[in-house]
């Protein structure tokens, strides 16, 4: 499998605008489809983050062929979830001009703040640019971003349950799916930390 950067910038923006597309050409134009067009590039950007979020800890708890592929391409996969999230920010802004009500200001302030660790992290992981930052910066910064990431995709999916009219199904399965990872992540981390402990 290729690792050019380039394929996975137009693998993640690319699933994500022919999801938005195709939800466009199903639901038509205004706010509904819309909002049907944002879901689904947030399940594309979804996707992508849960396989860059799983791969070391899957790969620690159960090793194989797949597993270990998984996490050799890890920055790869990170790079098309910047991509596709970026389509998802366009649909963010669409939204809000359709109902602005919904979206006073304040409420972009944190997703803003998730969006430029996101921006931090896409422009970081490339070759080049991750030589360039001191230390183990690259480490924390990624760390970080990844969590961040995962508490804001946890907290978009919980509130998704309690929206009337919503897909409720779908946000229970997301939800499940980030508890899951971050467990998994636990489990991982508790084992560690016990054999450095014994050792």
């Amino acid at each position: 499998m290729t690792r050019n950067p380039l394929v996975f910038i137009v693998l993640g923006a690319g699933l994500s605008a022919a999801s938005a597309f195709l939800m466009l050409q199903m639901f038509g134009d205004g706010a509904v489809a819309t909002g049907w067009a944002l879901d689904a590039t947030a399940r594309v950007s979804f996707a992508f983050w849960f396989l860059t979020f799983i791969a070391r800890p899957l790969n620690a708890v159960k090793r194989s062929e797949g597993s270990k592929k998984l996490v050799s391409l890890r920055r790869q996969f990170g790079i098309a979830f910047a991509s596709a999230h970026i389509v998802h920010a366009y649909f963010i802004v669409q939204i809000a001009a359709l109902v602005p009500a919904d979206f006073p200001p304040a409420r972009f302030v944190p997703g803003g703040f998730v969006y430029l660790l996101i921006l931090l992290m896409f422009a970081t992981s490339f070759d080049r640019t991750a030589k360039v930052m001191p230390g183990r910066s690259w480490q924390y910064l990624h760390r970080t971003g990844q969590w961040v990431i995962a508490l804001a995709f946890l907290n978009s999916s919980l509130q998704g349950i309690f929206i009337p009219d919503h897909n409720r199904l779908t946000h229970m399965v997301l939800a499940a799916l980030v508890i899951a990872a971050i467990g998994l992540r636990a489990y991982v981390w508790q084992g560690q930390r016990k054999r450095r402990q014994a050792a």
